[in-house]
């Protein structure tokens, strides 16, 4: 398993004795990687705030996803870690070879931390990270769209200077109610801003 920082060195910093990181993963996952994928997603989306399930699908079924996001070369995954484990993930999207129109703009999706590691700015740092890597490889924009529950997340994308430009009310139906949702984008400046913002 190759993984490589998103910045240059190394992006860990150390709290209280407790040691926080982002990463990139790059190629196919060793599969205890791939059970703390689980794990991290299985808690976020029992918290309410993971991947848009609502109910937390089978072992086999999330396992199935993991392994197959790291086959598609239009996606990307930048994790975060707490004293080595784990603890949530946001992930680029790539426009696919045929769109080229839409080439130099990336989505940002898949964003999540597990309750037992917030509070300790991954949030943030795992979209500065995806940023980064978005910079490298050329794009220009990114956009993402995200329920208007998810209130500390939206709180967080708006800090990092995402613009909304639109919400849709019915953009998701959840507890038997529909939720709104809102649209985000956000031009992406040279790879040095990015580094002195997550400095």
């Amino acid at each position: 398993m190759d993984m490589d920082s998103p910045l240059d060195g190394s992006d860990a910093v150390t709290t209280n004795e407790v040691t926080a990181s982002v990463d990139r993963l790059v190629g196919k996952p060793e599969n205890y990687i791939l059970h703390e994928l689980c794990d991290a997603t299985e808690d976020a989306i029992q918290d309410g705030g993971g991947f848009g399930w609502v109910q937390v699908p089978e072992r086999d079924r999330l396992m199935r996803y993991w392994t197959g996001m790291f086959l598609i070369p239009e996606r990307k995954v930048v994790v975060s870690r707490v004293d080595g484990v784990i603890s949530g993930a946001t992930q680029l999207h790539l426009s696919p070879p045929n769109n080229e129109a839409q080439a130099a703009i990336g989505t940002l999706t898949h964003h999540f931390v597990a309750p037992w590691a917030r509070g300790k700015g991954l949030g943030s740092r795992q979209v500065l990270a995806v940023e980064a890597w978005a910079a490298e490889l050329g794009l220009k924009a990114l956009k993402l769209d995200i329920r208007a529950s998810q209130g500390p997340a939206v709180k967080m994308l708006e800090s990092l200077g995402y613009e909304r430009w639109g919400t849709l009310d019915r953009y998701a139906f959840v507890d038997d109610q529909w939720v709104q949702g809102h649209y985000y984008f956000k031009d992406i400046k040279d790879i040095k801003d990015i580094k002195d913002k997550s400095a």
